[in-house]
């Protein structure tokens, strides 16, 4: 077995014991991510969207319009546009982010990022808080990947900040098929999540 094989088995492994661990999935009002340390080149521009709802009529839509642009080196700057809908009760928020890779990725080598921005109640016009983190990928094959994050979030509101965790295995299936298991953890409240997800 090779080299990059053995790490995808790993890698497996590691999600895998993380879900089954897991005692229960919960969502904190909005949808986990688990960014990637990869950064396009400047001029590049994307709008990644999807939705959630569950039969308690709860519902999330995301829109995250974002390019890549030139300041000393390629900067993604984006937006994450939110509205939801919990407990019957209507919610809309911007996120504003910024990220540069420090170290590009390889198969078989972890690449480092660095990223970091605030959320807006465009609602309530309040600043809900803010949140900086080390994103970090490795290549384990042309199809799989397995991304780490490590960082810190402050809420403003109730005043507390958070060291958080959180990781994905992600393999691609077909061109607009990509599979992943994620699992989160948000200190002193810890969260476990397994998220399949169509791109």
């Amino acid at each position: 077995m090779s080299r990059t094989a053995q790490r995808a088995q790993l890698g497996a492994m590691v999600v895998t014991a993380a879900l089954l661990f897991a005692v229960r999935a919960e969502a904190a009002g909005t949808a986990y991510g688990v960014d990637t340390a990869e950064v396009s080149e400047a001029g590049n521009c994307k709008v990644e969207s999807w939705l959630s709802w569950a039969s308690n009529q709860d519902f999330l839509a995301i829109t995250n319009p974002s390019c890549v642009v030139n300041i000393t080196r390629p900067v993604e700057l984006s937006v994450q546009f939110q509205r939801s809908r919990a407990d019957g009760e209507w919610g809309t928020f911007a996120a504003p982010k910024f990220k540069t890779n420090l170290i590009p990725s390889a198969i078989g080598k972890f690449g480092v990022a660095i990223a970091g921005g605030a959320a807006f109640d465009l609602i309530t016009h309040e600043t809900l808080g803010f949140y900086s983190y080390i994103p970090a990928t490795m290549r384990l094959s042309e199809t799989m990947r397995l991304n780490v994050n490590a960082g810190w979030q402050w809420d403003r509101i109730a005043d507390t900040h958070c060291p958080c965790l959180g990781f994905t295995l992600s393999k691609v299936s077909r061109p607009s098929w990509l599979r992943h298991g994620s699992g989160f953890v948000i200190v002193p409240q810890s969260k476990w999540l397994s998220t399949p997800r169509q791109a």
